[in-house]
């Protein structure tokens, strides 16, 4: 059996506990398969899964990029390392987050179509729809593969317009599991900024825990009571995913006349620019723009 990282087997230990009893034990010792040249035939069987495997990911790419290759260089990423580690994006602000976040909002509100409502426009991803769960040096070459890798969910992107008090309720059920690591976990685009503390024991119960918001602001300006506002999420937090019911309270609406799209398309999107130019350069800076004060 496989350690899941195709370095390693496992194995079960074996008892004889009476004359005509066998049990089995289960047990793991780590053996290192990477010096181990590969069976030729379990090799051939693998690499037609691997090549049926990137087939099915190109498909997802030509049916929203066009013509890209799957290893192809789509965006140098220089400045602060990209962070997709999982003890990061589901504890605080992380530049995988952020770099979502921003793509989305671009997503909605540039390239003009926009109805006046820019302003007030933000956007949120949880960290629990990033999946990679590595560290990425800088300046590294990012391709499709990687991003379809960071972001597998077929989830879309989706525009909501919502009341500033149910924003601001919304944002606090994301944050109701803090301080331990949850995949609801909030991470805001550029123009955003949320300051939270632990309610209650800080434990995350339904007694108490979680983060309760004490500013959250939208280009500098405190989200009040009764100002309309956007938010671009996924389509799962828009029906009310984990729990955070209070997205419920919402409508559903274009930006840009833009349709709902897959996320980790609007995000190649966003790394290609907006001439789909190869090999465009950003440069990624710590951000801090969730922030908990306790």
């Amino acid at each position: 059996d496989g350690d899941g990282d195709g370095d390693g087997d496992g194995d079960g230990d074996v008892a004889v506990v009476a004359p005509d009893s066998v049990r089995v034990f289960p047990s793991w010792s780590m053996r290192s398969t990477r010096r181990i040249e590969a069976d030729p035939e379990v090799k051939a069987i693998a690499d037609r899964y691997r090549k049926e495997a990137d087939d099915a990911l190109l498909g997802q790419l030509s049916d929203g990029l066009g013509d890209v290759a799957l290893d192809e260089t789509v965006t140098m990423l220089g400045g602060t390392a990209l962070d997709t580690r999982t003890a990061e994006v589901r504890r605080r602000g992380a530049t995988s987050g952020n770099l979502v976040a921003d793509s989305m909002l671009a997503y909605y509100t540039e390239g003009g179509g926009e109805d006046g409502a820019t302003q007030d426009t933000l956007a949120m991803i949880n960290g629990g729809f990033i999946r990679g769960d590595r560290l990425y040096p800088s300046p590294t070459a990012l391709t499709p593969r990687d991003v379809l890798e960071e972001l597998p969910f077929p989830r879309t992107a989706v525009l909501l317009e919502m009341d500033g008090a149910h924003l601001r309720s919304a944002l606090e059920q994301q944050l109701r599991l803090c301080p331990r690591p949850t995949g609801g976990f909030p991470h805001l685009s550029h123009n955003a900024r949320m300051v939270y503390r632990l309610g209650g024991d800080g434990d995350g119960s339904d007694k108490g825990g979680g983060g309760r918001i004490v500013s959250l602001t939208v280009n500098g300006r405190e989200v009040v009571a009764g100002r309309r506002y956007r938010i671009a999420v996924t389509d799962f937090v828009a029906s009310g995913g984990d729990g955070c019911s209070d997205w419920c309270y919402s409508l559903h609406v274009l930006g840009n006349g833009r349709p709902p799209k897959r996320v980790a398309l609007v995000l190649l999107d966003h790394l290609m620019g907006k001439g789909g130019d190869s090999a465009r350069r950003i440069d990624l800076a710590e951000d801090v723009r969730v922030r908990c004060i306790d």
